[in-house]
């Protein structure tokens, strides 16, 4: 491959990486002010891929700043690289030697990331895992571009890495000052993103206020589904209804939450469906069938598939139609014969009466509400205001009886 080709190829998997890298920095940015962007790209509910709970694990934060905003300015540092390789045919072979050592280098940072990844987190980044694959392009376009060995490549790095880092060219000045800009760029982002939740009267001083003026309340959470250990440090515990919106959003990010923190949270789902065919404590119905899915969802647990029949659900949302049931039922993996059992015996709205019963205890009349280490919260609660919460509550002091 001529250096000249080798530098084109290397132009578009940069632009290619640039773009994608931007894109999970939307993400980033968006998860921050509590909005879930990328639809399939990013996984659905109960998939195994989920690029958000990868932006939102301590592992996306990377140093100072996201690591999407340092694949952005990785991908502004090998795009310098190619274009000079291919618009400056003299400075091609120190720039393309220096390309292959960066990309090399992020191959194994890659490794490392997805080593942990592996271990750590319950989800891949489909995209992240895209970024992969183009750095180990890059790294064999500008080797084969470069024309050297393996063995040349190596002892010819740190040569090239000089010549860039002291600049005495106009190409060397130009490549910095793609560097700078790029970074004080990001720079930017990130402090104008942090200052909206720790400026005076931001997101975590108001979360810090509720949770130490909020009086504490228990819930009993015998037989109930859970999501985590029941000995994890947060114990999150959710009132809601499959036919609510907002008990959608909240679903997708506790999903998040847990997929990023694994052992440190733990869910359990509470059923409160807002019809009052089966909930007497409500002025009004507001989800006609809740109820019906509500005790669907109940005996789908009573087989050990609720999380399953739960995510299936969540994926449509308000708009469901109950003429699905049995149909997910199925493909969550629920034995339909005791499913209609379990519905005709009326086990599963008795199970679903007692969440009611436990929710009404509480004064609730709407969903979604969250018991957070026995703190409510109304409404739906985003990564970063989980993050603020459980902060919050590690610095205030503890419950007695807990």
């Amino acid at each position: 491959m001529t250096s000249t080709r080798a530098a084109q190829v290397a132009v578009g998997l940069s632009l290619l990486g640039l773009l994608i890298s931007g894109y999970l920095g939307v993400v980033h940015v968006a998860l921050v002010r509590g909005d879930l962007l990328g639809g399939p790209l990013c996984g659905a509910l109960g998939s195994a891929f989920n690029c958000h709970a990868a932006t939102a694990s301590r592992l996306g934060q990377g140093l100072w700043m996201p690591l999407a905003f340092w694949g952005v300015l990785g991908y502004l540092a090998t795009l310098a690289l190619s274009v000079i390789a291919w618009r400056c045919p003299e400075e091609a072979p120190r720039a393309l030697t220096l390309l292959a050592g960066i990309g090399a280098a992020c191959l194994v940072v890659d490794a490392g990331l997805l080593a942990v990844t592996l271990r750590q987190l319950h989800a891949l980044c489909l995209l992240c895992l895209a970024t992969y694959l183009i750095n180990l392009l890059l790294t064999v376009a500008a080797w084969r571009g470069s024309g050297r060995s393996g063995g040349q490549l190596v002892r010819e790095v740190p040569a090239a890495g000089r010549a860039f880092l002291r600049p005495r060219s106009a190409v060397a000045w130009a490549f910095w000052g793609v560097i700078v800009t790029g970074a004080v760029g990001l720079g930017a982002v990130q402090q104008t993103t942090d200052f909206f939740h720790q400026a005076p009267h931001g997101l975590r001083e108001r979360i810090q206020q509720h949770v130490a003026n909020t009086p504490r309340v228990s819930v009993d959470t015998t037989g109930s589904p859970r999501l985590g250990s029941p000995n994890a440090p947060v114990q999150v515990v959710t009132f809601a209804d499959f036919l609510c919106p907002l008990c959608r959003d909240v679903a997708r990010f506790n999903a998040v939450i847990q997929a990023s923190r694994p052992d440190e949270v733990s869910f359990v789902v509470k059923l409160f469906p807002l019809e009052q065919a089966c909930n007497a404590a409500l002025p009004q119905t507001i989800h006609p069938g809740a109820c019906q899915l509500a005790a669907a969802a109940a005996c789908a647990h009573a087989q050990g598939k609720f999380w399953a029949f739960h995510d299936r659900v969540f994926r449509v949302g308000p708009t469901y139609r109950l003429g699905d049931l049995e149909q997910d039922a199925a493909r969550a993996g629920v034995n339909l014969d005791a499913f209609r059992q379990c519905l005709a015996g009326g086990q599963g709205a008795q199970a679903v009466a007692r969440d009611i019963a436990e929710g009404a205890r509480l004064g609730l009349v709407g969903t979604p509400v969250m018991i957070v280490n026995g703190v409510r919260v109304d409404g739906t609660m985003s990564p970063s205001q989980f993050e603020e919460l459980a902060r919050a509550l590690k610095d205030s002091a503890p419950v007695a009886g807990r």
